[in-house]
């Protein structure tokens, strides 16, 4: 994997360095390369470039994770997999396997996703995920992993892909996000009873991080063991402020 400081032409010398890591030492290249990507190198990284006398402010983080170390989740939607715009749309990422989070990712997305703690109960962890009002720019491929606190960078292998299709209404209007109590109650009598049973409560504490995908073959289930291939081809770019 390549690491890129993104610097103007003015830059004399570069730093690149994680956070919690050694202290960087100063270099004429504005890359890292990491040719064997483990555990301890994930985490968030930073960049500045001198000028001169003067070095730049750091750059914001960019989140290098290692993904295939557990078991895979699964990923279902509980509004269905074709909705209308407007639409809310609640996907559910689960696993019989006690991990501290879930996480969330659209594949054609690398600087938003979702980061949820798990929920445990009858020897099934899950969390629940809301997306929504949908519009288009919605629609896609869906991804989730499992993580634990102590090591929030590795990741599981990824949950089997869920195709998520948002289609406009005939008039290309959209349906109304507020609904009065009457109607709420005309929705909620429509749906199945199982459908409502499944319904859960709105995610509490989602946060949106950057981040980079470095994916090795890792075990099938279990914990960490030692990877046995890397991709060397991944490429992110950091950018100062």
């Amino acid at each position: 994997m390549t690491i890129q400081c993104q610097e103007p032409a003015e830059a004399e010398a570069y730093k690149i360095f994680k956070e919690g890591g050694l202290e960087p030492q100063e270099a004429k290249t504005s890359t890292l390369d990491i040719k064997e990507m483990k555990p301890d190198q994930t985490g968030l990284y930073h960049c500045s470039y001198r000028s001169g006398e003067l070095w730049s402010p750091r750059s914001s983080p960019l989140t290098v994770v290692l993904t295939g170390a557990y078991e895979k989740p699964s990923l279902s939607s509980m509004s269905g997999t074709v909705v209308a715009s407007g639409d809310k749309v609640t996907l559910k990422c689960f696993l019989k396997f006690k991990f501290d989070r879930f996480i969330l990712i659209k594949e054609d997305e690398f600087h938003t996703i979702q980061n949820q703690s798990a929920t445990c109960q009858d020897s099934q962890c899950q969390a629940i995920f809301n997306r929504g009002p949908v519009n288009a720019t919605q629609a896609g491929t869906y991804r989730c992993y499992g993580a634990f606190n102590n090591d929030p960078y590795v990741w599981s292998h990824p949950s089997d892909p869920l195709e998520l299709e948002v289609k406009e209404l005939p008039d290309g209007s959209t349906r109304p996000t507020d609904l009065g109590p009457t109607q709420e109650a005309a929705k909620a009598a429509r749906q199945p009873v199982e459908s409502r049973n499944r319904q859960a409560p709105e995610a509490r504490d989602p946060q949106d991080v950057t981040y980079l995908q470095v994916v090795f073959n890792g075990p099938n289930q279990g914990t960490f063991s030692t990877p046995r291939q890397t991709h060397t081809s991944e490429y992110a770019t950091v950018v100062p402020r």
